[in-house]
């Protein structure tokens, strides 16, 4: 699985378990904070989710919600 995601994650990967959502809490410099339920949805698919829903934001300039 690290080597599929190793170009999302670059120099900075956080992993927080936020046990109110009973989710994880995935950090990385492309992204920002986004949430999943299980550490197998980190696939490539889902980071490029995450950066293009980053990107929209920094452009629009409207905050995203947290997807799940």
């Amino acid at each position: 699985m690290m080597k599929e995601i190793e170009k999302y994650v670059g120099k900075c990967f956080k992993i927080n378990f936020d046990s109110e959502k009973n989710m994880f809490q995935i950090f990385t410099i492309p992204t920002q904070h986004f949430y999943v339920e299980s550490l197998s949805d980190l696939v490539p698919e889902r980071f490029e989710g995450e950066i293009k829903r980053q990107k929209r934001y920094e452009f629009n300039g409207i905050k995203p919600k947290q997807r799940r």
